[in-house]
């Protein structure tokens, strides 16, 4: 694939994109504020939902210009990734949980222009090294047409796979924040959980279109795409749990070793206890699809460490995130009440 040069009509097009990516980010703040205030159902607030429909069609019309191929989002994504974002930028999910927004009107962009690439199923397949799909071939006996056509089926339920899955992740983790935002025991933290939420509607377009259809209100149950995505992928239920496990086992390991890095007077401090707070979003979320093994290996795995002379040595303090370490894994089977699941010709189940 001919790699695209960067040009002048492409830092008008990336101000154009920031642009409209500004915009709406204002009218994202006045909701904000206004929710933060209890004016959800006012109709300032309602009039800005008309706003922001129209900011977000405004902008859907730029990612659809015929020239915007395959070869020059990769060019546009790379340029901004290196000249606009801040030098420690992270993926989504830490700057989520760590309340790291900045730079958030290229997150959008980016999200955006690397989520239209996934979905160009040729131009994945066009930029794959020849040795991939040469072995791709080699170990299905395909070749020609038949070869292109599996590669791209196969490029398609991968993309398809992976974002159900991810956006189980964050949906299951919008309807637990949910819970503790409405919690009054955890009213001093309202306005960063709260940030929190229209933070991520903000960078997942997904996220956003089904708050947006909700009237950004965040509903008591959530339905699960990942069967669903599953069953028209034509994957089988065995695969679907691998590879949500594979998914979701490292970031659950990842978040569970941040909390117990998390001493007791760390968590005396505001920004610290609020990333605990997300952290135990984002696990109660993994452990709604997680396989009940991957599950268990946690908690033995938890329980084992607690009864560790050598971790107690190097954590004399951290009981506080113990305990809620042992609130998340005690809240699973109460939070799949929460999930509803999409299911192909069926209806929809818990």
């Amino acid at each position: 694939m001919e790699k695209h040069r960067i040009n002048k009509n492409d830092f008008d097009f990336i101000e154009e994109l920031e642009q409209k990516a500004g915009n709406i980010e204002s009218i994202y703040e006045k909701m904000f504020q206004l929710e933060l205030k209890g004016q959800k159902e006012s109709k300032e607030f309602k009039d800005l939902l008309g706003e922001l429909r129209n900011a977000i069609i405004a902008e859907k019309k730029l990612y659809q210009i015929p020239d915007l191929d395959f070869a020059r989002i990769d060019a546009l994504a790379h340029f901004i990734l290196e000249n606009r974002t801040p030098d420690d930028f992270k993926k989504d999910m830490h700057s989520i949980i760590n309340q790291e927004h900045e730079g958030k009107v290229e997150r959008r962009i980016l999200g955006k222009l690397i989520s239209k690439n996934a979905e160009d199923y040729a131009g994945v397949k066009e930029s794959l090294p020849g040795i991939i799909t040469g072995f791709l071939g080699m170990i299905g006996d395909l070749e020609g047409e038949e070869l292109d056509e599996q590669i791209t089926k196969s490029i398609a339920s991968s993309n398809i796979l992976h974002k159900s899955i991810e956006n189980d992740t964050y949906n299951g983790f919008l309807t637990i924040l949910r819970e503790f935002v409405n919690d009054p025991k955890y009213a001093k933290f309202r306005e960063p959980l709260l940030r929190s939420k229209y933070y991520l509607a903000y960078i997942n377009p997904a996220l956003e279109e089904g708050l947006l259809s909700n009237g950004f209100e965040i509903p008591e149950t959530f339905y699960s795409g990942a069967k669903f995505a599953a069953n028209i992928t034509g994957t089988n239920p065995l695969a679907l749990e691998m590879m949500q496990d594979v998914y979701g086992f490292p970031i659950a390991i990842d978040n569970l070793g941040e909390l117990l890095a998390t001493s007791d007077e760390e968590l005396t401090d505001y920004d610290k206890a609020t990333t605990a707070i997300l952290r135990q979003c984002l696990l109660r979320s993994l452990f709604l699809y997680l396989s009940a093994d991957r599950i268990k290996t946690l908690n033995v795995s938890f329980q084992q460490l607690l009864d560790d002379d050598d971790y107690k040595g190097m954590h004399p303090d951290g009981q506080k995130s113990e305990e809620l370490i042992t609130e998340c894994f005690e809240a699973a089977d109460r939070d799949r009440e929460k999930q509803k699941t999409l299911s192909f010709g069926q209806k929809p189940s818990n």
